[in-house]
């Protein structure tokens, strides 16, 4: 029963390496095959000793180990014969045995075979089969067993026999299945014969494959020796597979394999996925472990007190220079020298059980300021109870009652109440400006990142055991009632308060309280915390340190930027997950000289608001784990959860006495952007802008210079500034939410760029009609282009611009709000007038076409030409606009060429600019005719 339960116990844990303790039998890997079993090769890191193993191997914990060696052999019945025959070796002389495999059938009930021997014309000296039941046989005598198998399912078997007695035993994943005795006399296995796995013993060339293995075997290895339940359980549950058989091992079998029978590898026997055989943590451990055995230990390189202490021989003092300050050179005037260079110390020391180094704390005391030095004098005077003979009171015999005793006592006294509150109070003010905003840059310096803030939690944790001891005694000595010995400070960036209980009249403890906030102005927006009487009277009932006194103190803290000290990540981390998002609060109970650590009845509440409250997720409590010897500080979950969370603030539950603080992934995949502005422009969308624009003004620019004059060219320089102006506006004033004035009048000048756009290019299709309509019923063949414009500045600059006006003035909700625009819900407002004159424009470029194609025999060729040009051009400007402006709308990344569209068809196409060009020489009659 006992080695069931560990069995169990084992199995459950299977794939982690804490059941793996060392066999007692050292035969059980002493013998593995050296060619894949190697020693590892040990390199020398700042952080420990790291293994290594060569390419094809890894590191078992143990020893390096071929990769290949985690494999599998897949048997199937069928044609042509698959099986493996023992060929590396002998098979040896048995007198008792072991074999254990790892064994997955296809058909529980099929009587497939796993092993046989075969000695001369002596078939099957030993066999065992899969189903329906497990069954062997030795020298004849078959065995079946209560044992059977499930299918597809990877188990471990472990079968053991005796000449001696007869006595066998059969394990299933490491807990005894069946056992029992085999009648008459026993002989021993004979060496010399053929092994052969997944086939039964054949009597000539070939194998019957009626008995043949269907199914996956796995990490056969047979022992020489009966091997103990304790070490087949060690087997089972091994998944580094550190053993290998004395007399046959798995290695041996690969240069056996015959038929279409396949390798796999890895087995995955071990090592699901999330759940890694060995850890990297592990593996680190046991190389370091391995290889300090080998060249001996070492401390790892380690960065306390901001001074880097590089990796150090066991048993050996470094001394290094104190930060800031650097050695004397060699060639330095050593007459100009008068301070000698300050060293830190610290001591290497070994400990032999563990064959591992170990740092001692460091001596810095070289290394800071005289005022910094004293106070830390005075800090450890408190801390460890010695007085200050030139401020302690008079010897005074101190009475006091506890538990119905009477007690008495004759010593130096404590330092005054006045003393103590001044201390603090100096303290407070230390820590506060240590935490100011000025001083970031070296909390980020420190290295490894938050080491320092962790520090200060720990200094404040002694703080406020010393500050709670000074009030106990305080009230021993009758300088205070108990229900005053209070202390409390309050600062900008931390704020603390020190109370002391009757244990017979424990009251809820909450900070900052209501007093608190009326009398000092604290927010308690900015976080607070509760502890219930429950949680006291369990303290009360279940301290460590025994029955509690008649007096318990309880500190509570709040560092509203610690957040930036303590971070969870290195501060160049470019992590998103894991960031602690809210200030940092803590709470400590205090017995007399002791601190209560133990989990509480009801936890501590604490109400923490979020530092940013923008596209956060996954929210967590987490309490602070200082950092020792053996680990750095960390935070954890484990104590704490999350009561409630709102984006903006995180209530938390914790069950031990602390650190506390919030973390939040800095990201959300199911984020609800809410008020988050979109993204309007992007590159493409700026440089599609920049261009049109640019070639816009640069068709006008080169009318102005040519002194255009005709109707048409007026035009097409009042078209292409709308155009531009349009493209501008929506490039510099479509995302300018920020300022919600600049916004509404980009929004108005946006509305009324674009209407004059679709306004000018219907005064081009109203001038082309009227040309053609003139030409028609003049005398001449040629154009006549010239006429007031007037009508046509109405039509294009002060007609938009009534609209708008009108729209702006009568529109409720006319300004969008997430862009600089229309409001979707008036969309109308500035589609409906561009749609008007689009539709205008249409229906006078159809008659324009009708009255050029009745009186275009009337006109030369030069002008039919010109006016064909002007039609296509107004066709294709009129589409193009509107494509662009309607992938504009839709998407609001405009990228449009309607800037290249005017250089080519208004200002190189246009028939003055074309004249001015290319003039056409005049050939003079030189021949006198």
């Amino acid at each position: 029963m006992e080695v069931t339960l560990v069995a169990l116990v084992c199995v459950l844990s299977v794939l982690s390496v804490s059941c793996q303790q060392q066999p007692l039998d050292e035969r059980i890997d002493s013998h593995c095959h050296p060619t894949y079993y190697t020693v590892q090769g040990c390199i020398d890191h700042p952080d420990g000793y790291g293994c290594e193993c060569g390419p094809g191997f890894h590191w078992n914990t143990k020893k390096c180990m071929s990769s290949a060696i985690n494999s599998r052999f897949e048997f199937k019945v069928s044609e042509p014969a698959r099986y493996t025959l023992l060929l590396s070796r002998a098979f040896p002389k048995l007198k008792e045995f072991t074999v254990a495999f790892w064994l997955n059938v296809s058909n529980p009930r099929h009587p497939g075979t796993v092993l046989s021997y075969k000695h001369g014309d002596t078939l099957n000296v030993m066999r065992f089969q899969s189903g329906p039941k497990l069954t062997f046989e030795i020298w004849g005598q078959r065995q079946e067993t209560r044992a059977d198998l499930i299918a597809h399912e990877m188990i471990h078997i472990a079968w053991s026999w005796s000449s001696v007695d007869g006595r066998w035993q059969l394990f299933l994943n490491g807990g005894r299945k069946d056992d029992g005795v085999l009648k008459g006399k026993q002989k021993i296995i004979p060496a010399g014969g053929e092994f052969v796995l997944g086939q039964s013993s054949r009597p000539g060339v070939t194998f019957d494959t009626t008995y043949a293995l269907e199914g996956d075997l796995s990490h056969f290895n047979i022992w020489n020796f009966i091997l103990p339940p304790r070490e087949v359980l060690f087997l089972a549950s091994n998944c580094t597979f550190q053993y290998c058989g004395n007399a046959v091992q798995w290695v041996e079998f690969r240069a056996g394999t015959r038929g279409a029978i396949k390798m796999r590898w890895p087995s995955g026997i071990f090592g699901h996925e999330g759940f890694p055989c060995i850890t990297e943590k592990q593996a680190a451990e046991t190389c370091d472990k391995s290889c300090s055995s080998q060249i001996g230990a070492q401390c790892n390189e380690q960065i306390k007190e901001n001074i880097l202490w590089s990796r150090t021989p066991a048993n050996q003092n470094v001394s290094v220079p104190c930060p800031g300050k650097k050695d004397i050179d060699e060639d330095e005037d050593m007459e100009n020298v008068t301070l000698p260079v300050a060293y830190a110390t610290r001591s290497c020391l070994l400990l032999p059980n563990d064959n591992d180094g170990v740092w001692e704390e460091p001596y810095i005391d070289d290394c800071i300021s005289e005022e910094l030095l004293e106070l830390k004098m005075k800090f450890q005077q408190l801390s460890g109870g010695s007085l200050d003979q030139t401020h302690s009171e008079r010897p005074q015999t101190i009475v006091w009652k506890e538990h119905g005793q009477r007690y008495a006592r004759a010593e130096e006294m404590y330092p005054t109440l006045n003393q103590t509150i001044t201390f603090c109070e100096i303290m407070a003010r230390v820590v506060n400006n240590l935490l100011k905003p000025k001083n970031e840059f070296g909390w980020n310096a420190t290295r490894p990142s938050g080491v320092e803030g962790d520090s200060l939690m720990q200094v404040m944790h002694r703080f406020a055991d010393v500050i709670s001891s000074s009030l106990f005694y305080h009230i021993v000595d009758s300088q205070v009632v108990w229900d005053k010995a209070n202390i409390s400070q309050f600062h900008e960036y931390i704020e603390m308060k020190i109370v002391t209980q009757w244990v017979y009249k424990l009251q809820a403890v909450e900070f900052p309280s209501e007093d608190e906030v009326r009398e000092h102005g604290l927010d308690r927006s900015t976080g607070s915390l509760r502890l219930d009487t429950d949680a006291l009277q369990l303290s009360n009932a279940t301290s460590s340190s025994g029955p509690i006194r008649v007096f318990a103190s309880i500190s509570t803290f709040k560092y509203p930027t610690l957040a930036k000290v303590l971070p969870r990540h290195d501060v160049k981390s470019r992590s998103l997950e894991d960031w602690v998002n809210s200030p940092v609060m803590a709470l400590y109970l205090h017995v007399k000289d002791t601190t209560i650590a133990g989990n509480l009845t009801t936890g501590v509440k604490i109400h923490l608001p979020m530092l940013d409250t923008f596209n956060i997720s996954n929210p967590a409590c987490v309490s602070l784990v200082h950092r020792n010897e053996k680990r750095q500080w960390y935070w954890t979950r484990q104590y704490c959860e999350v009561l409630d969370y709102d984006v903006r603030s995180t209530l938390c539950s914790c069950l031990q006495p602390g650190v506390f603080a919030v973390t939040t992934d800095m990201y959300n995949d199911d984020w609800d952007k809410g008020d988050k502005r979109p993204e309007l422009m992007n590159f493409a969308s700026y440089f599609g802008c920049a261009a049109s624009a640019t070639m816009c003004l640069m068709t006008c620019v080169v009318h102005i210079y040519l002194r255009t004059s005709s109707s048409t060219a007026a035009l097409h320089r009042n078209l292409s500034v709308s155009v531009a102006l349009s493209q501008l506006v929506f490039m510099f004033g479509i995302d300018r939410y920020d300022n919600p004035l600049v916004c509404q009048v980009f929004a108005i000048l946006f509305h009324y760029s674009f209407l004059t756009t679709y306004s000018w290019v219907m005064n081009e299709a109203f001038n082309l009609y009227i040309l053609i309509t003139y030409s028609a019923h003049s005398a001449g063949s040629d154009l006549t282009d010239s006429g007031s414009m007037i009508r046509y500045y109405i039509l294009g600059w002060v007609i938009p611009g009534v609209l708008v006006g009108a729209f702006v003035g009568t529109a409720d909700n006319y300004y969008a709000t997430e862009m600089c625009w229309v409001a979707p819900d008036h969309l109308w407002l500035f589609l409906g007038p561009a749609c008007a004159f689009i539709g205008v424009t249409i229906l006078v470029l159809i008659f324009t076409a009708k009255e050029h194609n009745e009186n275009s025999y009337t006109k030369s060729d030069k002008t039919n030409k010109i006016i064909s040009i002007h039609m296509k051009g107004l066709w294709i400007q009129i589409i193009l606009i509107t494509v662009c402006w309607s992938f504009a709308i839709m998407s609001l990344k405009i990228l449009d060429r309607i800037g290249a569209f005017f250089i080519v068809f208004y200002l190189l196409l246009h028939e003055e600019s074309y004249l001015d060009r290319v003039s056409v020489p005049t050939v003079t009659d030189v021949s006198g005719d």
